[in-house]
């Protein structure tokens, strides 16, 4: 009973002890506070306010909804073989970033809402810079910054957005996005369909040379051999000209129907990329929240202040700044800053 009474009386006396100090030094703590939330509330004034604009691109319905892709994942390091690896929004979010994209973009125009007039991608960043490859490099760098990706692993979707300074731009530069990854997708999905309707054509002008002779040696075989049945050996003649024949006839009438589908994925010129909805011009700001980040920095460094405070007091009455000055060490080093302090004043 004794020790709980002794407890409380040692609590009740720090918390008197802390309550004194405060009070004591409540102007140092009232100008500190102050000067940390004003210092913030002007930077935040020259903050300017941004706004994100986001579309979400939804996994893929078949297996060559991404080819084109495919060929782009393969010039930035990425193995082709795989429909699961190349259409994973991994491969599509490190394409996204891409410098192949960011030069697309960068031919584009912008229209900012505030200046009334139309900006190129490096003025939408600020990227002042007169070397034309340093432009790129610094476009490239801050539209990367400025992008967001984000996977949803449970349905393979990905979330792409953009954050700028003017609503419209970032709706614009976000459908630019998607507009020039769906075009690319689709000039390399139709030279892979061309090459392919090439490769074809050439395979089923060959086959059909082939048919053709190996219908002309049946036909010449059967002119000169009216009796076939009564030889065993013309009868094994026979059989490897008409096998021939008809795998040549099998793989013609495959090749036909392979050329025909190649024909049509050639002119096809549907959308690859399935997404929910277009980015539109926010009607608010996305950020900074200025109310909440002050509410955030008023309390933090009045926090700060405190604790800094009962430290430091807590410091003097243990006597550990008495006895650091007692030591040849402190009072040596005290000279030499006392020393380079009077000669930065002369």
């Amino acid at each position: 009973m004794a020790t709980e009474n002794q407890e409380s009386i040692f609590n009740f006396e720090v918390i008197y002890n802390s309550f004194s100090i405060i009070m004591a030094n409540w102007k140092k703590l009232t100008i500190f506070v102050f000067s940390v939330t004003i210092v913030t509330a002007i930077i935040l004034l020259v903050v300017p306010n941004y706004y994100i604009a986001q579309v979400t691109i939804l996994p893929p319905a078949g297996k060559s909804s991404f080819s084109g892709l495919m060929n782009l994942a393969s010039e930035l390091g990425y193995s082709s073989s795989g429909d699961g690896i190349i259409n994973s929004p991994q491969v599509i979010s490190r394409i996204v970033r891409s410098r192949v994209l960011s030069e697309m973009l960068g031919k584009r125009e912008y229209f900012h809402n505030g200046k009334n007039r139309t900006l190129k991608l490096r003025e939408v960043f600020k990227v002042k810079e007169k070397d034309p490859a340093r432009i790129e490099y610094f476009t490239h760098l801050a539209l990367n910054r400025a992008m967001t990706t984000s996977i949803d692993a449970r349905i393979k979707s990905l979330d792409i957005s953009v954050k700028v300074n003017d609503p419209l731009i970032a709706a614009e530069l976000m459908n630019a996005i998607v507009e020039e990854l769906d075009s690319y997708n689709k000039l390399y999905r139709n030279n892979k369909a061309k090459s392919n309707r090439e490769f074809v054509e050439k395979r089923l002008k060959d086959t059909g040379d082939s048919l053709a002779k190996y219908e002309e040696a049946l036909r010449l075989f059967r002119e000169e051999n009216r009796q076939v049945t009564q030889s065993p050996m013309l009868m094994l003649r026979q059989q490897r000209l008409v096998r021939k024949m008809n795998v040549s006839e099998e793989l013609y009438l495959l090749l036909t129907k392979e050329y025909e589908t190649t024909k049509i994925q050639e002119v096809r010129d549907t959308p690859v990329l399935d997404i929910i909805e277009m980015a539109k011009p926010l009607p608010v700001k996305s950020g900074p929240v200025k109310r909440k980040v002050l509410m955030v920095v008023f309390f933090l460094s009045l926090a700060t202040g405190l604790s800094v405070l009962l430290i430091s007091e807590q410091i003097k009455k243990s006597g550990t700044i008495a006895r650091l000055r007692q030591l040849e060490g402190y009072r040596v080093m005290s000279r030499d800053i006392a020393a380079v302090f009077k000669r930065l004043r002369r």
